[in-house]
């Protein structure tokens, strides 16, 4: 078996006096998954004897071995493999063995891994070693380093793919030799242009804590930053349909796992990145619930309103307008002018269709004139009574 050795430590994990290695691999979480039938292979040597050396890998697609690297590299790499594959359908179709000739095969350098695999040597008195895997979860990703210590269950902010299906994003991403580096948010990365001359244009300047807090400066032709998403200024909206911003200024809904698309609002329903960040399959799904709760409630032909909103006591009221200043409802509670007792008054009216029971006019009406219906000031003054009484005494309560 041949390891990559991408990370190795050693000690006498078992107690039992023989010194152990701790060795890094791959990990299992490959596009390709060496086995001891078909081996990740490679071959090495001067093909073109042009004095650099040229490794060739390969690998197995069912029980036909063929070479990993596309035909333009290679033909970069050996020019004189232009001649024997014009063309990129003969490249394709070709295996390994049809590829380089026997000869071509002398006296290269071969080596094979049978495994990507993590895991422990365990060293049996000297004579020969076990090899135990790390568990599965200890595959994921390749190990570049192993600590043999005890460590405390301390843990940091790292990639993590959420959604149905993402993981594959990220794999994808790890074969297509995307490589992620870890920074702490108080120590960001730092572009700098390179000295004139240089073979790139900028640098990065990072400390990866994927190795420690090594400090890293990484040559790059271009910084693409992946920004974040943020609302829209939309207060004229949240004003004219009286809906709620979050702290993140995205509009808010009422629940987010049992009414994940409704607003406070009777009928205005939220979709897409109105609610916060949201991908295509996200802002898809979000448009779907939004049209069938829609659709739920034209269906209806008619609505039913709560029966918990304001009412006013008429006997109490003078008009001073102080509830129409504080509800954030449109024409939900008005001044009307009646006639009372021979004279002309102003008094509150509640349009129960507009109102949504909020109370913020129960709270600024200075003559206590208003109350929800079913949540009345005397009973809460009752319920309050109640925690203060020592004798569980019969409480009378006037509506």
């Amino acid at each position: 078996m041949y390891v990559s050795g991408m990370g190795t430590d050693f000690r006498d994990i078992n107690n039992d006096g023989w010194t152990d290695y701790i060795i890094g691999n791959k990990g299992t979480n490959s596009f390709y998954n060496p086995s001891k039938k078909h081996p990740l292979e490679i071959y090495s040597k001067d093909f073109d004897l042009n004095g650099t050396v040229d490794p060739i890998m390969t690998h197995y697609i069912g029980e036909t071995k063929y070479i990993i690297h596309p035909r333009k590299l290679l033909i970069d790499q050996i020019p004189a493999m232009n001649g024997r594959f014009d063309t990129f359908s003969k490249y394709a179709n070709a295996s390994f063995n049809q590829s380089f000739h026997p000869e071509d095969l002398k006296e290269t350098y071969h080596a094979y891994a049978s495994t990507f695999q993590s895991g422990i040597l365990v060293n049996k008195e000297g004579k020969f070693f076990d090899f135990l895997p790390f568990p599965n979860e200890a595959q994921i990703s390749p190990v570049f380093g192993a600590i043999s210590a005890y460590i405390d269950d301390d843990f940091y902010e790292d990639i993590r793919t959420y959604g149905r299906g993402h993981e594959e994003y990220y794999r994808r991403a790890l074969n297509d030799m995307v490589r992620f580096l870890r920074f702490h948010g108080d120590e960001r990365p730092v572009v700098v242009a390179a000295e004139p001359g240089d073979t790139h244009p900028a640098l990065i300047r990072v400390k990866d804590y994927l190795t420690w807090g090594e400090e890293l400066e990484v040559p790059v032709d271009l910084v693409v930053l992946a920004v974040g998403i943020t609302p829209r200024k939309v207060d004229n909206l949240i004003k004219m349909l009286k809906i709620s911003p979050g702290n993140d200024r995205f509009l808010l809904e009422v629940h987010p796992k049992l009414r994940p698309v409704e607003t406070a609002v009777p009928g205005v329903i939220l979709a897409g990145t109105a609610q916060g960040p949201m991908n295509i399959k996200e802002s898809c799904t979000a448009a779907s619930a939004a049209a069938a709760k829609v659709s739920a409630l034209l269906s209806q032909g008619q609505v039913e309103l709560e029966p918990f909103v304001a009412q006013v006591n008429p006997d109490k009221c003078d008009g001073t307008g102080a509830c129409i200043d504080v509800c954030c409802y449109e024409d939900a509670i008005i001044l009307k002018t009646i006639t009372t007792n021979g004279r002309k008054v102003q008094r509150a009216v509640v349009t129960p269709a507009n109102c949504a029971g909020c109370g913020n006019c129960v709270s600024a009406c200075p003559n206590r004139a208003i109350d929800v219906q079913g949540w009345t000031l005397s009973q809460y003054e009752a319920m309050v009574e109640a925690i203060a009484i020592d004798n569980w005494e019969a409480v009378e309560v006037t509506a």
